[in-house]
């Protein structure tokens, strides 16, 4: 009897600690699996007119490990959140590819592969190019072997 009590509270406990490790960040530090870092969530549009490139600024010390995420659900409250770089295929054998790079002034999440993002229908733009939302998380170089 005693361990059909403990259960339920064994279960609650793992649930509080899983969503109280939860973060949407607004760029201060924030401490996930007890490893502080930098996280930051922006959102944009891949268009012809900025590259297929979304930009963040922010100054990234070159001995820190960066992530970057993408929210695969295109809105802002979903945890669901795909790693990148990422690659998607399409049809006919398309294949479209997030990615990103580093450099002094910030970082650059772009639109890569063998298709032309001109010519994506208009439900694979609205899926892929967007509304997109990113997750960047910066991890100090103590921590970026955990």
């Amino acid at each position: 009897m005693i361990k059909i009590k403990i259960l339920p509270l064994i279960l609650l406990t793992s649930i509080g600690f899983i969503t109280g490790s939860c973060y949407y960040g607004d760029g201060s530090i924030a401490t996930y699996q007890n490893i502080p870092h930098k996280e930051v969530i922006i959102s944009g549009n891949f268009t012809e007119a900025n590259d297929w490139t979304i930009f963040q600024n922010m100054n990234i010390p070159y001995d820190y490990k960066v992530e970057v995420y993408r929210n695969d659900t295109n809105t802002y409250y979903t945890t669901s959140w795909q790693e990148i770089p990422l690659t998607y295929y399409l049809s006919n054998g398309r294949e479209l590819d997030y990615k990103f790079s580093i450099n002094d002034h910030g970082i650059s999440i772009y639109i890569d592969g063998n298709v032309n993002p001109n010519t994506l229908s208009y439900v694979e733009a609205n899926t892929y190019l967007n509304n997109q939302t990113f997750r960047i998380v910066v991890i100090p170089p103590a921590y970026a072997a955990h």
